[in-house]
């Protein structure tokens, strides 16, 4: 996956978890006042906003594969060697999957 993708995916991701926190802290507290005074600071909450998009988004992508490896080295037959065998001799190919899974 190209540095590109990966950074997308991630950003992608902050910003829904980004989208969740909010939803739920607007349910508790009456967002409404603070929402109104940060009119003309649009620009500025929107770099901040990403910045901590993006770095929720990496804490939830790692917590995400904390969650299913255990859980998927328990389904998979094979081993956490053995598929990083398979995968080195899949990306030595020139085939389309190699690059899919690149």
């Amino acid at each position: 996956m190209s540095t590109t993708a990966v950074f997308a995916e991630i950003l992608a991701t902050g910003v829904q978890s980004t989208v969740l926190v909010f939803l739920a802290i607007a349910a508790i507290v009456d967002v409404g006042p603070v929402i109104a005074s940060a009119q003309g600071w649009e620009t500025a909450i929107t770099i901040v906003l990403l910045a901590s998009a993006y770095i929720l988004g990496v804490v939830t992508d790692r917590v995400a594969d904390s969650l299913v490896t255990p859980l998927r080295n328990r389904v998979s037959e094979h081993d956490t060697g053995e598929r990083a065998a398979m995968r080195r001799r899949v990306l030595q190919t020139a085939s389309p999957l190699s690059n899919f899974l690149e």
